[in-house]
């Protein structure tokens, strides 16, 4: 993926096309915000992932990643009422300069650019209403993303995230150890001090904590989801038994824009 910064001169004639998820269903592991907690832990599994020993914050979307997505549907939209901005923003993604400025940057070769088809980004080089929504946009994600970045840290700090291992139960009596993924350790956090305790209400990190504890009880959905996706392409039903040569589904994957600034053109 090749990030440029957005260009007044060289993307003139740049434009943009509806979002086709088909383009992430091999996304196993999704980038979420702090806003979007309460839309997203209800219904997905909530995760961390580790990147260069810095934390992310994910949903996690497939219980096998050679089978892909099992929120992505074959016509290519989302299960279920909220779609991650992730989605909605890509391929638009904004980074914080040294000099405490920020840029917007886009992913150049996204099937979602083009410049005979879809809606312009600019007019007479000046931006366009529809760019203009997106900068106001990527402004709530970039202060979303601070946010979430600052609570990892605290809880990477206070020791409160551990090594997450799913244990799936197959039909065939085997069972499937997912891996590469961490959850909020809950014996920690339950014998936090005040002291940290206040440290964490004070930086609002409870939704975090709470929501991804939450959220761990919908693998099961998932693992529905999986299956009902695979019988849907008349395939054989998955029956959580993820591969057939090991047990083990290792998801040590760096989701690579997990970290979004923004920034004016």
């Amino acid at each position: 993926m090749a990030l440029v910064p957005l260009s007044k001169s060289k993307h003139s004639d740049l434009k943009i096309l509806p979002v086709d998820l088909n383009n992430f269903s091999d996304l196993s592991l999704v980038p979420i915000y702090f806003h979007e907690i309460s839309q997203l832990a209800c219904e997905y599994p909530l995760c961390f992932t580790m990147n260069d020993e810095v934390f992310d914050f994910c949903l996690f979307s497939s219980i096998s990643p050679k089978h892909g997505s099992a929120l992505i549907k074959k016509d290519g939209t989302w299960i279920g009422r909220y779609v991650p901005a992730y989605f909605k923003h890509h391929p638009f993604f904004a980074f914080s300069q040294k000099n405490n400025e920020s840029s917007i940057f886009i992913e150049d070769e996204s099937p979602r650019l083009d410049r005979s088809d879809g809606i312009p980004l600019f007019q007479n080089s000046e931006p366009t209403e529809t760019l203009k929504q997106i900068i106001t946009d990527m402004r709530v994600i970039f202060d979303s993303a601070k946010k979430t970045q600052i609570i990892l840290e605290a809880l990477n700090k206070f020791e409160l995230i551990m090594p997450w291992e799913p244990k799936i139960q197959a039909s065939s009596d085997q069972e499937a150890i997912i891996s590469g993924l961490y959850r909020i350790d809950e014996l920690a956090f339950n014998e936090l001090s005040n002291s940290v305790w206040n440290q964490l209400r004070e930086i609002n990190a409870f939704p975090m904590i709470y929501g991804q504890l939450f959220s761990t009880h919908n693998i099961t959905k998932l693992i529905m989801y999986q299956n009902l996706k695979l019988q849907s392409s008349s395939k054989e039903n998955l029956d959580v038994a993820l591969d057939s040569d090991g047990q083990t589904v290792n998801f040590e994957l760096a989701s690579e824009d997990a970290d979004l600034d923004f920034d004016n053109i």
